[in-house]
């Protein structure tokens, strides 16, 4: 790789901006690009867009096979990409890192094995000093990150251990790593067991060591798949995929350690159809929590309590099929409904509750991020 001089940028990666006529903000969106059993993907790779007058205006595309999640640095200027692929493909799932410049355009920086396939999550520390990659098939790697942005091997490969008693629970199935906000402690959520591994995080090996209580255990046929952490209680929220439910838990910083309070459900009381749970996130004040069903297509809305209890919102249609991952800011949400190929963008009211305003079509999304451009 050759030596060069990278321009610090102006511009910052928050997931709390929103794209309009009046700026250059970039709306990223991972996709599926190949039939799998489960999706019949027709994205085109990674995308890069900016919206104008309610429409998405092409940037450019990183042409990948299946990067559909990926995580961008706090800088703003690196995006990190999931590639989500099996043995057809390669002979181990992957990891890209691309340099994004103010404009839009993407400059590949490395390529480097997840260490198993179906590679469905990847998460980069607060210090920007290392990735954890989570894959499906099983096992998660922790890969450190070059002077210049770049993926390093693998420093680190854990495999684990077990299973559930929920069809899918065949074995263990990593769906994501979440760290803490002070990076000190890393997350490991595990739909096929059931449980939260808990681990610190070593920054001079670039490796991660079990706490004491190793793991949290949940309910049985759970499937926990994301998490997300409250910004001023101390507070998590696990939304588990095969039960519809979201856990609240207690976060302790000073020893990593989470414990689970209570549950509640992601779905209306009279629904009686087949529905998962996909994604998780909370409003920059703390003040609203949502999640998205995908069967009853649905964005579940909650209200967070001083105590971090959930106090239940009701329910906004996605206005498409299979809701994926979605972005929150101060007063809009996009989510990316996979099967219907659109992404939908509404207001949040004041109240919490979700006005719809307009909906972009492209192919398969998964998952968004936005990057605000300054200038």
């Amino acid at each position: 790789m050759k030596n060069i001089l990278i321009p610090i940028l102006l511009f910052n990666f928050i997931m709390c901006s929103t794209p309009n006529e009046s700026t250059n903000d970039l709306l990223i969106i991972g996709t599926y690009t190949k039939k799998e059993g489960h999706v019949d993907g027709k994205g085109r790779g990674l995308g890069v867009f900016i919206v104008t007058n309610e429409k998405l205006a092409e940037q450019s595309v990183a042409d990948l096979v299946n990067p559909t999640f990926f995580d961008i640095s706090s800088a703003g200027d690196v995006i990190y990409t999931a590639n989500e692929t099996g043995p057809e493909v390669d002979s181990t799932g992957s990891l890209s890192a691309y340099r994004i410049n103010k404009h839009g355009e993407l400059d590949h920086l490395s390529t480097q094995s997840s260490g198993s396939f179906y590679p469905c999550h990847v998460a980069v520390d607060p210090g920007d000093r290392l990735v954890i990659a989570s894959n499906y098939a099983g096992g998660i790697a922790v890969l450190p990150i070059g002077d210049i942005g770049e993926l390093l091997p693998p420093t680190q490969t854990l495999f684990f251990e077990g299973k559930g008693t929920h069809p899918r629970q065949d074995s263990s199935h990593p769906h994501s790593t979440t760290i803490s906000p002070d990076g000190n402690y890393a997350y490991v959520i595990d739909l096929g067991t059931d449980k939260i591994m808990m681990f610190s995080i070593d920054y001079k090996s670039n490796k991660l060591t079990p706490l004491d209580a190793s793991y949290l255990l949940l309910e049985p046929e759970a499937g926990p798949r994301h998490m997300t952490f409250h910004n001023t209680l101390n507070k998590a929220y696990v939304i588990n995929e095969l039960n519809n439910t979201i856990t609240i838990l207690n976060y302790d910083a000073s020893t990593g350690v989470l414990e689970a309070l209570n549950s509640v459900t992601t779905l209306p009381d009279n629904f009686t159809g087949e529905s998962y749970t996909a994604d998780i996130h909370i409003t920059d004040d703390g003040k609203f929590l949502y999640g998205t069903n995908r069967g009853h297509n649905s964005i579940a809305m909650f209200e967070i309590a001083s105590d971090g209890s959930l106090l239940s919102l009701g329910h906004e249609s996605t206005r498409g099929d299979h809701p994926r991952n979605f972005l929150i800011n101060k007063n809009e949400l996009y989510v990316a409904n996979q099967n219907s190929d659109n992404v939908v963008v509404f207001e949040i009211k004041s109240d919490g509750r979700l006005k719809f305003k307009y909906e972009l079509n492209t192919n398969t999304p998964v998952c968004l991020r936005i990057i605000e451009v300054e200038g």
